[in-house]
């Protein structure tokens, strides 16, 4: 799916940088990660409808699990949406944490390329709306050296679930965050360019299923 060595090239952090003004020697990415420690009641666990954390009884028979969307890849490479449980209001960042957690174990048919959690995209800075765009960090640990087409594929898995399932989101805006840099724009496209205007699900269009218009058949009448 990640096609042929050559089809694919890196999307180096260091050339981000360089873009950016800033020294190349500065660039360095750190080669660990924090895992993500959410709060207690705040997720429900794969096949199970109890919190991952320790809670009471009475907590429990007053917690309503929500159903969001969230996208990943069929075979075929287009996206395809699947339901995930969340306790408690479904924000941006929750519906993003779903879909950092990936495929479950019995959907082997999908596929993601968004990364693990990471502390930039939930813990040290959380998603910010305004004015209909939504404003994400990405860990540069994380996205800063995915290939060209995996870097795309996981950006629109995340456009595509944010404008999905919040309608007052009208596009998304990334920056590429790594310790000790300011932060980098990094709205990446499928045509292999980046873009200084907000992402929306028509700039990742070629990821998304066909619809057939309604009314029409699949077979043609004979002359």
């Amino acid at each position: 799916m990640r096609g042929s060595p050559r089809a694919r090239r890196r999307i180096l952090l260091g050339a981000l940088c360089g873009a950016a003004g800033l020294l190349a020697s500065g660039c360095g990415v750190p080669t660990t990660r924090t895992a993500v420690s959410l709060p207690a009641n705040d997720r429900v666990v794969a096949g199970s409808t109890t919190p991952s954390s320790t809670t009471t009884t009475t907590t429990l028979a007053k917690t309503t699990s929500k159903q969001t969307t969230v996208y990943f890849f069929r075979s075929d490479h287009l996206l395809v949406g699947v339901h995930r449980s969340w306790i408690g209001k479904v924000t941006p960042d929750a519906a993003l944490f779903l879909l950092e957690e990936g495929p479950y174990a019995s959907e082997k048919n999908l596929t993601t390329y968004v990364p693990p959690a990471s502390s930039a995209t939930a813990e040290k800075q959380s998603i910010v709306v305004r004015n209909g765009i939504a404003h994400v960090p990405l860990d540069g640990n994380a996205y800063g050296t995915l290939y060209a087409t995996e870097l795309s594929s996981a950006l629109g898995q995340i456009v595509v679930t944010l404008m999905m399932n919040f309608a007052y989101i009208k596009g998304v805006d990334f920056t590429l965050h790594a310790e000790g840099l300011a932060p980098v724009p990094f709205n990446y496209t499928p045509a292999g360019t980046t873009v200084g205007s907000p992402v929306t699900i028509q700039t990742y269009a070629s990821l998304l299923p066909v619809q057939k218009p309604s009314g029409t058949s699949a077979k043609t009448k004979k002359k």
